[in-house]
């Protein structure tokens, strides 16, 4: 499918490619693309709240509409450790394709509209080690944070889970809801969404509203299902 979709890449701190996806930010290239996927019904959504059902269940035939129009996009940061899958998934779900990717310096920047009345800037920033010191430099006017973390490497977790405490402790991430997303769900060894938010530790995270949900960014599922989840998030916080 031929589609034209806003992705700005900057391999600098704010610098052109920054202020250029500044001004694209209000706007939205477009097209339709439907994805039927599904994750197994055992991966359930946990939250702050408790489980909130099967990840299928409502969003069976979900669409995402990509219009040519002005529009107030709310600002979305996409982080994550490295090899996390974050501009993977970004791609996938905002063409519907797996496109080859190499380790982001500096950020990618999609617009994501999810209905006619409500569309996402979702910021893909770097995560390589000496990257993310720079990850508070893109936090102003973040009202949702998305941690992408690799499932199947349980080795990086405590990593994943210092690099998460710390760019929670930032002021203007103060009340933010998180959404974490459990990629590469795929895999045989991935953990499950229990062992990962265990991991995290983010029980502890009781100032915020949070959720986990198991995806895979090459396979598409459960993207939707979450950017739908994060807008809902972002209303009720």
């Amino acid at each position: 499918m031929d589609c034209n979709i806003i992705i700005t890449r900057d391999n600098g701190c704010h610098g052109e490619g920054y202020q250029a996806a500044l001004a694209l930010s209000t706007l939205t290239f477009s097209c339709v693309y439907h994805n039927q996927s599904q994750l197994n019904s055992s991966d359930q959504l946990f939250s702050s709240n408790g489980y909130h059902g099967d990840l299928a269940g409502k969003y069976r035939h979900p669409q995402l509409f990509f219009t040519l129009m002005f529009c107030t996009c709310v600002q979305v940061i996409l982080m994550g450790l490295d090899s996390a899958g974050k501009s993977t998934l970004l791609a996938k779900l905002l063409t519907g394709q797996v496109m080859e990717t190499s380790p982001t310096i500096g950020f990618n920047v999609g617009t994501l509209n999810l209905d006619k009345k409500t569309s996402l800037t979702v910021w893909d920033v770097g995560g390589q080690k000496h990257m993310r010191p720079n990850w508070r430099l893109y936090l102003d006017d973040c009202e949702a944070l998305i941690f992408v973390v690799d499932s199947s490497d349980q080795g990086r977790m405590a990593e994943a889970k210092a690099a998460l405490k710390k760019i929670l402790s930032e002021e203007k991430l103060r009340g933010v809801p998180v959404m974490v997303l459990a990629n590469k769900k795929d895999l045989p060894n991935s953990m499950t969404i229990r062992e990962v938010s265990t991991s995290l530790d983010l029980p502890s995270y009781t100032d915020r509203l949070w959720e986990i949900q198991a995806c895979s960014a090459l396979k598409g599922l459960g993207l939707q299902q979450a950017f739908t989840s994060v807008n809902k998030m972002i209303k009720r916080s």
